[in-house]
């Protein structure tokens, strides 16, 4: 039998037994985080529900699958070179940030994503879009760096991280760290509002207050506990502007520390493809005739997650495959041998994982663990032997040859 909706359940007649028997089961997890209800483009203020979820057999299924592609996902990585690596974390982030740009309706391009990324790679001064949303989705990769939310004001220094000088922002809070006048969502498709978030910075920073300790609390599972904070959060829309972009990139952060960072960095491109089961699940919480249970948005995002895993390990399957064809040519060839071998090697990468532009001699070099003068020398061996071939001056840039790309053929 299909668990369903309260809200499906309601237009066959009273669901007040209903709703106490879900609520008050000895399996219901509550979580003492209380909502206005939201009706015919208004926010309900006499009324509140608690957000409370069933852990359905078909929500558990879900999360074990998910921790089990975490740990597939773990072991694809971990067997990656290193300019392979970086090139696929950095097209995934790429994609990543114009997926959750796209979703808000920003315009961008991965190209400039991309230069920014590869920018940022050579410590550049640039004042490049989106420098600093790159920024932070990269020091994902350093398992070390992780967002640490103690009090408010942490939401806020997050938020200028993402989007400081950023030109997508169209209106600054105008609170001491949030906005204080009220806010509405519209729908696209009728200009009819969806949402109204909190009122005013205090009741925001009450509510903020409520979601760090349910955020730091170790009573929930932690997939349960990341959906239902990210719908929170949504919920309050603390700032005018860049709140879905906020909680996509909080929640990335959360799942790649506590997954892996291939889940991370896959789930705001998995929304984008979802976005109106995103929104719906979203907006359904709301509904009065809900009464607060978050059940089927829990199984909704752990669909969109599976669905990011699933295509993550697809593309390091195939990364896997064309790494092994690249290991047989390097096989066969004899004239050269040692640091010679591992710099051709670190070309072969780039040109079959690169997304829109070669990396740098210099970038190289740093990956390989070379100086720049011991990397000369090997690109001169390289070049004269007709492996490479230079195709830029400033910036220093090498590109495999013709006969190369002839003999590995991918």
């Amino acid at each position: 039998m299909k668990y369903e909706k309260l809200r499906i359940l309601s237009y066959d007649g009273d669901v007040k037994e209903e709703y106490s028997k879900r609520f008050n089961s000895y399996t219901t997890i509550k979580t003492n985080i209380r909502i206005h209800p939201f009706f015919r483009e208004q926010r309900i203020l006499d009324e509140t529900f608690e957000l409370f979820y069933l852990p359905l057999p078909s929500m558990l299924r879900k999360e074990e699958e998910i921790r089990y592609n975490s740990e597939k996902l773990k072991n694809l990585e971990a067997n990656l070179p290193g300019v392979a690596k970086f090139n696929i974390i950095a097209s995934n982030i790429t994609d990543e940030i114009q997926s959750s740009n796209e979703t808000e309706g920003i315009e961008s391009s991965k190209m400039e994503i991309s230069e920014t990324i590869l920018m940022r790679e050579k410590k550049t001064r640039t004042n490049k879009r989106f420098l600093g949303i790159v920024n932070m989705y990269m020091s994902l990769m350093n398992e070390e760096t992780y967002l640490s939310i103690k009090e408010p004001k942490d939401f806020r220094d997050i938020y200028n991280s993402l989007f400081e000088d950023e030109q997508s922002i169209t209106e600054w809070p105008d609170g001491k760290l949030f906005r204080d006048l009220p806010v509405s969502l519209k729908r696209k498709k009728d200009d009819s509002i969806a949402h109204i978030g909190d009122a005013n910075e205090q009741e925001i920073i009450n509510s903020l207050e409520k979601l760090i300790f349910f955020m730091n609390s170790k009573d929930y599972p932690f997939l349960e506990k990341c959906i239902i904070s990210h719908y929170y959060l949504e919920y309050i829309h603390p700032f005018y502007d860049g709140n879905g972009r906020l909680g996509r990139f909080i929640i990335s952060s959360y799942l790649a520390r506590k997954l892996d960072l291939f889940t991370g960095v896959s789930i705001s491109n998995s929304i984008n493809k979802n976005r109106e089961k995103y929104y719906d699940a979203l907006l359904e919480v709301s509904n009065p005739r809900n009464q607060g249970e978050v059940t089927h948005l829990i199984e909704d995002l752990l669909e969109i997650i599976l669905e990011g895993q699933n295509n993550s390990l697809n593309q390091l399957k195939e990364a896997t495959a064309k790494m092994n064809v690249l290991d047989d040519y390097l096989k066969s060839v004899k004239d050269i041998k040692g640091n010679e071998k591992n710099v051709l090697y670190g070309y072969l990468q780039d040109y079959v994982f690169a997304s829109y532009q070669n990396l740098e001699d210099s970038t190289i070099a740093n990956f390989l663990g070379f100086s720049r003068y011991k990397m000369n020398q090997l690109l001169d061996k390289l070049t004269d032997l007709g492996y490479l071939i230079k195709v830029k001056q400033k910036p220093a840039i090498h590109k495999l040859s013709d006969s190369v790309l002839e003999k590995i053929n991918l």
